[in-house]
């Protein structure tokens, strides 16, 4: 058996080798001789380390994963001809030094110099991995996150530097610190534990005991080692500076102490990688005076040691034990505990043990990317506007807690999830973060001053007051703020922002306690459609709209923060007075209070209310009229209507001339997007009242660049959809290569790239009308265009306006997807007899599917302005698809029908045999309907019924299916009901109080008749407790209310239904973690 499963096991030439042995118990030994003759020649194993070495390719690109898999290869050769019996510190260590250094990229070889400089002595291999592994430590699927307003990179040391300034650096490594005698070294805690794997087997473990903690974490390659189980858990971790990391497995298991007289079963969750070897390199522990009587917790607690626990505070003083003692002349204390005595506090290191790094990295798990990513791809998309619980709550506090000064400005409170007490200490952070901000602010002038200036106008316009009383009160929390530099800004070129996410000392922050009641206005697409309509436009934004509302006094310790005027002066506390930006609620509260005013004064100035409820976006308006005299009607009420909240319009553009004498103006508006997007934005020049784009891009062709580079053309409306189509396919394309986010592309596609990016400059010639209506329109037609094909699938509208014999058209928006997957789901909505035809040299949205070059867009008049016979006034010609087109076919995709047949001579059978076909209600109502529609089309040839399900025939199936389960489950109290006697004693159904309605359905009965309910929330359907179309119909309105919990679940089941026992069946559906199901409504 052991040679069979050898055999099994070995593959290439091993295999090869005892190929011919036959299978026994004696010929094992044989066959084990032959492979050590042939696979044991130590030189060829040597020489094989060597050349994988010699064969690492040399980094191309600078990213943090080549580095690491460069060090972790170069590891795996050297312990290779360790174990071989080379002693390579000894006898290689120059040559394995200059080969790794051959190997590094430019900018990595540079900092190498650079660093080791500074000492005469040889550098160890160890050493140089060591330093370089530390400079790049971070996990494959995390990168560094860096805030680079106001934020020089003077201190800090950048390993993978980028030569495009408009970018962040991809890594930006923590601050270095260099000491020329001896540095310190602090230890953390840490143990040899043993844990027990699959199979019994005890294996030691090295664990860190952390008091700081509030969980206990096991790594990922631990599980793999131990064969442990796990189950599916969902947690969130928060960490430094308030970054969170996902967790979705746990475990339980058994830990216990080398002796073995200290066994615990602990819970732990799973992660990919606790922290890095501990501690970072081998300290020298001769010179200490251990006392020689103990026991060590952790015996090599001076050597690097993978570190794969983590034991929190939930036991950490149950772990510990009396006694206590401090090594003679050091800093070095050890602490007795069940695992021995641990070693902690401060050593010194010399310095020819290296050079002491300190970083300090802010990780940012790539879930946050993926949500990036998410919303790029979704950017078109039209959100319904649904309330979530937390906005319904917001709306709530906000009416329950307004009110208006004598001045007309509105006080608000900010909406809470919790009370403020909860909050921790946060003015140390808040000084801390204002030393900082003072060193950077003292390195340029220029930005002194704008800092400066804006927080003297912010305490001079009364948004801030002096906080006069050293005496903390109960309840503050301190917000650290920096600058948003912007120099291209013609007139606010510094906006202070206000940390409120900053987390207090209990690792809470303010924004984690408030509500988001999300944004009250319409969406930006809508507006801008209605942008189009009007011959006579302007637009304009509130000035300071945040700070014209003013926060309830009795929160404004909320909004603390500290500031002084110089560096050397006296650190003032202050508390600001009006809606803050960087606060969660603060969109929410503003808009908001736009709507209230319309409620509370819109009565006065009618034309304003309408705009300011439909055609504002955040504190930017974007309305206009038919005439010169409606314009300047609305342009004045709109003043006066803002002026009773304390409020300002200004940046007035318009494309009237006999308006602009009364505004000042700017000659471009820029619409902006949310945050997210980052984008530049589609400009709008209101003398030649015509759109524009500016697209810039940068030099660069990684992954990440290519995402942001496409992000930038913010195109709400489509205009641009056949070149984003073309950039989106390209990202798709990329997207397959798999290639990390700061890898460049490979040769070929960069070379695409980089063409598409010069054509993408033609876009910057683009002027689009805005109006699209022609002069006194007397007749509009909307015309819709959609095409799919292999690449990409979408739909293009025109506006067509006709007066006096002159018709207009024009594009008016377009919306696009990347083909999908699965191709068949538009088949399955619509069927082809209901489509329309028109050949691809007439269709535009052909153009929108297919994709187009930036410059062969420009001037597509297709695109542009339809098809020529839209120009014309008879008809549209318009015909049903051709079936012997091969264009049309190669598009349409064949369904093959699926037969199902069904053999019951009984009535009760083939009722079980149809509810075993599907797990699906819905189906199961679906296929009962087809057959009643083929029974009454079988039996009336001469009125046949087609086309699809009417909600009619769905009601029949489901009402026949509900009543034969009924009188199977409930035979004798139907019987008893129809001969008009009494329920029988012991019925479930018996407090109901049931009847049979007209359609001969059983029903609860009881009191609610004449309340002003449904009649099903009257009269639900009575079902059985345990029947599999009960347990269907759970399961179908679990899917339907997106998996919601017990008591949701029976709420929504009761609606129409009344299960018997139904409690315990709601608690089993949901228990059962059923996956989540595509349901065809």
């Amino acid at each position: 058996m052991k040679l069979q499963y050898s055999k099994g096991l070995l593959t290439g030439d091993a295999s090869r080798v005892i190929q011919s042995t036959t299978i026994s118990d004696a010929n094992y030994l044989t066959a084990w001789t032959l492979l050590e003759d042939r696979f044991s020649n130590k030189r060829d194993q040597v020489f094989a380390h060597l050349k994988r070495f010699m064969s690492i390719p040399a980094l191309q690109s600078d990213s943090a994963s080549s580095v690491l898999n460069l060090i972790d290869t170069t590891y795996e050769c050297v312990r290779s001809l360790q174990t071989l019996g080379y002693e390579v510190e000894q006898f290689a260590e120059v040559m394995f030094v200059y080969m790794l250094l051959q190997k590094l990229d430019a900018s990595s070889k540079l900092w190498f110099e650079r660093e080791f400089n500074k000492r005469r002595n040889a550098t160890s291999f160890g050493t140089t991995s060591v330093n370089v592994r530390d400079e790049v430590n971070l996990e494959p699927s995390q990168q560094v996150s860096n805030h680079s307003s106001l934020n020089p990179v003077a201190n800090t040391f950048q390993m993978f530097p980028n030569n495009d300034p408009s970018f962040g650096s991809p890594l930006l490594l923590g601050e270095r610190s260099s000491y020329n005698d001896s540095e310190k070294c602090v230890l953390l805690s840490t143990a040899t534990l043993l844990i027990s794997n699959s199979v019994g087997e005890s294996l030691p473990v090295k664990a860190i005991l952390d008091s700081g903690a509030c969980c206990n974490l096991f790594s990922e390659n631990l599980v793999g080692l131990m064969g442990v189980e796990r189950q599916k858990t969902d947690a969130v971790i928060s960490c430094l500076n308030g970054v969170s990391v996902r967790v979705k497995t746990q475990l339980k298991t058994d830990i216990s102490n080398r002796k073995g007289d200290y066994i615990k079963k602990i819970d732990f969750l799973v992660v990919p990688k606790i922290t890095r070897v501990t501690p970072p390199k081998c300290l020298d522990i001769s010179v200490l005076n251990l006392p020689p009587n103990i026991t060590l917790a952790d015996p090599h607690f001076h050597k690097p040691g993978k570190i794969d626990l983590l034991l929190g505070n939930e036991y950490f003083c149950e772990f510990l034990r009396p006694g206590q003692c401090r090594v003679p002349n050091s800093q070095l204390i050890l602490q007795n505990s069940v695992f021995g005595f641990l070693a902690s506090g401060r050593l010194n290191v010399t310095e020819n043990q290296g050079s002491r790094v300190i970083q300090c990295k802010l990780i940012a798990n790539l879930e946050e990317l993926h949500k990036d990513m998410t919303k790029f791809w979704e950017l078109e998309k039209i959100e319904k506007p649904i309330k979530s619980v937390e906005e319904e709550k917001c709306e709530k506090h906000f009416l329950k807690t307004y009110s208006r000064n004598s001045e007309g400005r509105y006080i608000v409170q900010l909406p809470l999830k919790k009370d403020p007490e909860c909050l921790g200490e946060s003015r140390t952070s808040a000084l801390v973060s204002l030393n900082s901000l003072w060193r950077r602010l003292s390195k340029n002038p220029e930005l002194l001053s704008l800092y400066r200036d804006f927080m003297q106008e912010y305490e001079a316009l009364g948004h801030m007051e002096l906080v006069t009383d050293n005496n903390e009160p109960s309840t503050s929390y301190y917000l650290p703020h920096h600058g948003v530099f912007k120099p291209d800004k013609t007139s606010t070129k510094l906006r202070v922002v206000f940390n409120a996410s900053a987390l207090s000392s209990n690792g809470l922050s303010l924004n984690d306690i408030q509500m988001n009641g999300g944004l009250t206005q319409e969406d930006l697409f809508s507006i801008m459609l209605r942008f189009h309509k009007h011959k006579f436009v302007f637009s304009a934004d509130i000035r300071k709209m945040y700070r014209m509302i003013l926060v309830d006094p009795q929160q404004r310790d909320l909004q603390r923060i500290v500031w002084k005027n110089g560096e050397n002066d006296t650190v003032k506390t202050y508390k600001l007075n009006t809606v803050t930006y960087g606060t969660t609620s603060a969109p929410y509260l503003a808009t908001r209070v736009l709507h209230q005013l319309v409620k509370d004064d819109g009565q006065f100035f009618p034309l304003a209310a309408t705009v300011l409820d439909s055609d504002f976006y955040m504190d930017d308006v974007l309305t206009g009229g038919d005439s010169l005299e409606e314009v300047r009607e609305l342009q004045i009420q709109l003043i006066r209507l803002l002026a009773r909240a304390g409020m300002e319009l200004h940046k007035w553009r318009t494309n009237a001339s006999n308006l602009r004498s009364n505004i000042s103006e700017e000659k471009e508006y820029s619409f902006s997007c949310s945050s997210e997007t980052k984008a530049l934005g589609i400009l709008w020049d209101h003398l030649t009242d015509c759109f524009s784009f500016k697209v810039l891009h940068s030099p660069q062709n990684t992954k990440r660049v290519v995402l942001s580079n496409i992000a930038r053309i913010f195109d709400p409306l489509g205009l641009l959809g056949p070149v984003i189509t073309v950039a989106k396919i390209l990202l798709q394309r990329f997207w397959k290569l798999k290639i990390d986010w700061n890898d460049s592309l490979p040769e070929r596609e960069a070379e695409e790239w980089e063409r598409f990016l010069i054509s993408l400059h033609s876009i910057n010639q683009l002027c689009i009308p805005r109006h699209v209506l022609c002069e006194f329109p007397e007749k509009l037609e909307v015309h819709g265009f959609a095409d799919a094909s292999e690449r990409a699938y979408g739909a293009v509208v025109y506006l067509k306006s006709s007066a006096s014999e002159r018709n207009c058209v024009r594009l008016l928006c377009s919306k696009f997807r990347v083909a999908p997957l699965k191709i068949a789901a538009i088949q399955e909505l619509a069927n082809k007899e209901q489509w329309f035809h028109v050949s691809s040299g007439n269709n535009p949205a052909d153009v929108l599917s297919r994709g187009l070059a930036p410059e062969k867009l420009c001037n597509n008049e297709l695109w542009w302005t339809g098809p020529s016979f839209l120009q014309a006034d008879f008809p549209v010609p318009m015909s049903t698809p051709n079936s012997n087109d091969d264009v049309y076919l190669s598009e349409l995709k064949t369904s093959k029908p699926i037969f199902l047949t069904l053999n019951a001579k009984e009535k009760e059978l083939f009722i079980d045999c149809l509810l075993s076909v599907t797990n699906s209600y819905l189906k199961l109502i679906r296929v009962m309907s087809f057959i009643f529609k083929f029974i009454f089309n079988s039996r009336n040839p001469h009125s046949l019924r087609s086309g699809p399900l009417t909600g009619d025939e769905l009601k029949v199936a489901s009402e026949y299916l509900i009543k034969e389960v009924q009188v199977r489950e409930f035979s004798k109290e139907i019987s008893a009901l129809k001969k008009g006697n009494s329920i029988p004693k012991g019925s479930n159904l018996r407090n109901l109080n049931p009847f049979i309605d007209s359609n001969g359905i059983l029903k609860v009965g009881g009191r609610l008749e004449y309340s002003n309910l449904t009649d099903n929330q009257k009269h639900p359907i009575i079902l059985p407790k345990s029947h599999r179309l009960t347990k269907l119909i759970f399961v179908y309105f679990h899917l339907k209310n997106l998996h919601v919990g017990p008591q949701g679940l029976l709420c929504a089941v009761r609606q129409k239904f009344w299960p018997i026992h139904g409690r315990n069946l709601s608690r089993k559906i949901v228990n059962i973690a059923l996956p989540v199901l595509e349901i065809n409504l």
